[in-house]
């Protein structure tokens, strides 16, 4: 989209925006009045969205906002009758009687019985027996009434959430995975499509998220506490306010209101969680310098406080801490996920790799969140309201990690099968590493939103700054992030391989003699590491929009809007690699001679632990001890400035995306509005500036920090369709078309320059390298087909197919220099004009993706009276892709579905969530020898169980249970080819163990 047409669109906003409008509250005529009011929930004292009001014998209807309130003008005047439906309690019929020219108010409490004339009165507050079916009812509710294919969902709908994460609570959702990271459920997919492509709001504002240096674009979800939150949007087809970078839907966190509350509501909970592993109430070895207790308290409140009609608040916050063990097993292969290598790891079959090395790894952790809300909500008048919010969470985590890594180094020829290996004599060492760090994540969001609700304009603005920090510590609070160890001239056999680890390891030294690999005597010290790496994220986000129901014989509204948003990442590190030479300045591997002993260096408390899967307790040196002999006796160690400098260059990146985008929104109402239509269109403009590390040999023996700077334009309409048809009341179907873009990673951008030496020639490992940045975004149109079916009560039952067509994967090609590259790079052609470029490229070609899914939820209100209380839901989402997605794609899940069967009670309430992950192929292996043609990384199948009770004591308070990961399922990765033998096939698993939680919820 070119400057004009986007400055001709911004005016014709303005234009609307300003246009005249018969004065609000006069467009009635002389035998019509105009009825307006709130719907209470009398339940919970909550006044509700998505409520449908209507008027008997008219074809007037609409529905409450997010505060309850509805509005309905032309009403004839005189006594009408009043039609109420929302999900989940009864339909009202009421009447009222209507004054021509004037506008009257009516309040419905639902369920109460009328006090007084035709007006119904506020009844008296009275707490819901089950707060999980509220919330089941309102997220059927508002899926019922959406205009586009969208999920709303209380965060009370699946209980009480351990540490409080958000991910935790979305992976039950119909279409929606989740990933993993350190055990922390972390990255949304939805519709197999990975957390990169998922863009995540906060109230419609873009959330920074800084992940440790990476330059991936998913959004930790874990870094927002559930406890902030009053409902989470999953919006599975977009409208034309959506991200064009919605590749299969996004996400959007509402905080909490106090203005959809009738009173105020105080929630608190206080617990104490353990991990299975580690039920010990006492004192132990762990991920801090001296022994801890692994048994942690936590608590969360929120208060939301409706002062007065004008004025009303809410604030929340929360601190929890969790103890996990992270037990992690590893095996090498030669022949599926490493090449055999000439002699010393001698070629095989494909039906029989063998194990060439394996790692044991002990990594505790403690991980402490804090989290804090508040919003500040002003009615400036009947139609205008203010809200200003903060939103601030923090994620510290201390981490151990000590492992073992046995390498024969070499096999001897016919010396293996896929059971056993003999190394040669001497060829083989064990490794020792111990790590310690502290990660430190905090992020904070400031917002401001206005919103005006009138009569015949609607129209919102809003502004919010969001900043991420990810930061990790090591010598500047006095240790090492790494101490490396090794034992080498030793002879490693293993025998009775099974698929988690060999049965037997035998380590023994040149005479044969047997040696201890879990004495730190045996081994030498050979250096440590400091790795002081920070990421800055932050987002800006500015919208706004207005909408008009225009008059006319089929009802239409129109809207128009913008969204401008701003983000940078910013990543630097500070790595160090520090060679230990020792008083004599000689460096070993071997601590039989020499002053390279690592024994000296012994961390009593920790070495107390023992390993997991079997092994034996291992001594640990203390990173802290060999940082106070650095800090004494520098001269034992030796670095390398040149490297420190080098490695400082190449990870300094600096990206900044700004993107324009306004779009224009018309909603048609057709055959009495049950058939729906949204149509719009979205522009984007996106402009990217960053920079990256220059590697020139000519220039710099490091490099240059950002030397390579680059720019980025491009532009793009965003078409959107949805159509819902109400078949009949209580079957609906629906379709959307809708085209997006998947953005690039941020390196493709940051990744710099490296330039060859010029006074050598064209090689593989001498030529130009770059991220081509004029790449094209990946392009997606999708198509999207749903039937639903609402039963009678609280359910649903709904099936869909979906086809997306995705182009402009990447492609990696070695082509030469053009002038025209050359010229963008600011390179001279004489110079480098006979290099090739190794970079990337937009595969041709379009790569197909299918699917079908299905959702079931249901309250089971229809059973005998002594059966009912019981609540099912179930969902699941099978996808296939069709063509070569040149491995951008590693990671789409096929298979993955959810349920759950809840139990309540006056007293009690029992409930059990499954979460199941099909079997997913990653990236595949790199050609070798002995590598099979169709071997692949593979995530094996996955199923985590919840178990959640809960008991009241009294009305407002209970005790609860939350049991989360009950079969402890780890995140394994597998290596195979079609003709791996099965034991053969591991990789890695880690286990964390399951987390339990204990506590108490008081509401008043």
């Amino acid at each position: 989209m070119n400057k004009t047409l986007l400055l001709s669109f911004l005016a014709a906003w303005l234009a609307l925006a300003g246009f005249p409008a018969h004065a609000q509250g006069a467009a009635v005529g002389e035998n019509t009045g105009t009825l307006q009011g709130r719907v209470l929930n009398e339940r919970n004292a909550q006044y509700l969205e998505g409520v449908r009001v209507s008027i008997e014998g008219t074809g007037l209807v609409t529905l409450t906002d997010a505060e309850g309130n509805f509005r309905l003008a032309q009403v004839p005047a005189g006594a009408v009758k009043v039609l109420v439906f929302y999900t989940g309690l009864p339909r009202e019929v009421r009447s009222i009687q209507v004054t021509a020219g004037k506008v009257t108010e009516l309040t419905l409490a639902l369920g109460a019985s009328p006090k007084g004339g035709d007006v119904v009165q506020l009844a008296q507050f009275k707490v819901s027996t089950s707060r999980e079916m509220d919330a089941s009812a309102l997220a059927i509710n508002e899926q019922r009434f959406a205009p586009s294919i969208k999920q709303v969902v209380s965060t009370e709908q699946f209980g009480n959430v351990a540490e409080g994460n958000t991910a935790e609570f979305l992976k039950f959702l119909p279409g929606i995975t989740i990933s993993y990271t350190g055990g922390n459920a972390r990255g949304i997919s939805i519709d197999g499509v990975p957390s990169d492509y998922v863009p995540v709001t906060i109230d419609s504002f873009n959330l920074a998220s800084a992940d440790g240096g990476r330059t991936n674009r998913t959004v930790m979800a874990d870094m927002v506490s559930i406890n902030n939150l009053s409902r989470i949007e999953v919006l599975n087809t977009p409208t034309p306010e959506s991200p064009a970078s919605a590749l299969a839907g996004s996400v959007n966190m509402v905080t909490r209101s106090s203005f959809e509350r009738a009173k105020p509501l105080f929630q608190s909970n206080v617990y104490f969680s353990l991990r299975d592993n580690a039920k010990s109430f006492s004192k132990a070895p762990g991920a801090r310098p001296s022994p801890t207790r692994n048994v942690y308290p936590g608590f969360d409140f929120s208060y939301s406080a409706p002062v007065n009609r004008r004025f009303g608040f809410s604030i929340s916050a929360g601190d929890s801490t969790s103890y996990s063990a992270q037990d992690r097993s590893q095996s090498t292969w030669r022949g599926t996920g490493v090449a055999t290598a000439g002699t010393a790891f001698p070629a095989t079959s494909f039906t029989q790799p063998y194990l060439s090395a394996y790692r044991v790894e002990d990594q505790p952790k403690i991980t402490a969140r804090k989290s804090f809300a508040s919003s500040i909500d002003f009615k400036l008048s009947d139609n205008d309201r203010v809200s200003l919010g903060f939103l601030y969470s923090s994620f510290d985590v201390q981490f151990v990690l000590h492992s073992l890594t046995f390498n024969p180094g070499a096999v001897q020829a016919g010396g293996f099968s896929s059971t056993s290996v003999r190394g040669s004599a001497g060829s083989g060492n064990v490794s020792m590493i111990h790590n310690e760090r502290n990660r430190f994540n905090r992020t904070y969001m400031p917002s401001l939103m206005w919103k005006h609700q009138g009569p015949d304009w609607k129209a919102d603005l809003g502004v919010a700054y969001s900043s991420a920090t990810d930061d990790n510590h090591d010598i500047n609070q006095g240790y090492f992030r790494a101490v490396n160890a090794i034992r080498s001239g030793l002879t490693v056999s293993f025998d009775d391989v099974t698929y988690l680890r060999p049965g037997v390891i035998t380590v023994r030294n040149a005479a044969g003699s047997d040696v201890n690999p879990y004495l730190i005597s045996n081994y030498a010290l050979t250096s440590a590491a400091s790795q002081q790496n920070a990421t800055r994220d932050t987002q800006k986000t500015a919208y706004g929009s207005v909408s008009r129901k225009l008059p006319a014989r089929i009802p239409v509204t129109v809207k128009v809007g913008f969204n401008l948003q701003e983000g940078v990442r910013d990543i630097t590190d500070g790595s160090a690699t520090y060679t230990y030479v020792g008083a004599d300045r000689v460096a070993s591997t071997s601590p039989v001679t020499g002053d390279d002993q690592l024994a000296p260096f012994l961390d009593p408390v920790f070495s107390q632990r023992v390993m997991p899967y079997g092994f034996s307790a291992s001594e640990a040196p203390s990173n802290r001890k060999v940082w106070e002999h650095y800090t004494a006796q520098p001269t034992s160690f030796t670095t390398n400035a040149t490297t420190i400098a080098r490695n400082r260059v190449a990870t300094s990146k600096f990206a900044r995306e700004r993107v324009l985008a306004p779009y224009l929104r018309s909603d048609f109402d057709f055959l009495d509005q049950r058939l729906k239509v949204v149509a719009g269109v979205r522009a984007e403009r996106t402009e990217v500036e960053a920079q990256g590390p220059l590697t020139d040999p000519r220039r710099s023996p490091i490099g240059i920090e950002r030397g390579a700077k680059t720019t980025k334009t491009y532009d793009q309409l965003f078409p959107s369709l949805n159509v819902s048809y109400a078949i009949r009341e209580n079957w609906i179907g629906r379709l959307a078309a809708y085209e997006s873009i998947g953005r690039p990673d941020y390196n493709q951008y940051a990744g710099g320059l490296t330039l060859p030496d010029t006074s050598a020639g064209d090689s593989a490992t001498n030529r130009i390298v770059v991220n081509n940045v004029d790449i094209n975004p990946w392009s997606a149109r999708s198509l999207v087909l749903r039937l639903e079916h609402y039963f009678e009560g609280v359910g649903v039952v709904s099936v869909a197919a979906f086809r997306r067509e995705v182009e402009n994967f990447f492609g990696s090609t070695v082509r030469p220099a053009t002038p025209e590259f050359l010229t963008a790079y600011g390179l001279d052609a004489n110079a480098y004009g006979r290099y090739n470029v190794a970079t990337q490229f937009n595969l041709p070609g379009t790569v197909r993706f299918e699917g079908l899914s299905f959702n079931y939820r249901q309250s089971l209100t229809f059973l005998p009276a002594w059966a009912r209380g019981f609540e099912v839901f179930a969902n699941g989402t099978a996808q296939r892709s069709v063509g070569d997605t040149g491995g951008n794609f590693a990671g789409y899940i096929p298979r993955s579905g959810s349920a759950g069967l809840s139990f309540t009670r006056e007293k009690y309430n029992l409930r059990v969530n499954l979460n199941h992950r099909g079997r997913t192929r990653l990236n595949a292996v790199a050609p070798g020898a002995s590598i099979e043609p169709g071997t692949y990384n593979w995530q094996p199948p996955s199923t985590f169980v919840d178990v959640i009770g809960e008991y009241n004591l009294r009305r407002n308070l209970s005790v609860y249970a939350n049991l989360r990961n009950v079969t402890d399922q780890g995140a394994t990765t597998e290596i195979y080819g079609p003709s791996t033998p099965r034991n053969a096939r591991f990789f890695q698993t880690t286990k964390y163990g399951a987390l339990w939680t204990f506590g108490v919820n008081w509401s008043h």
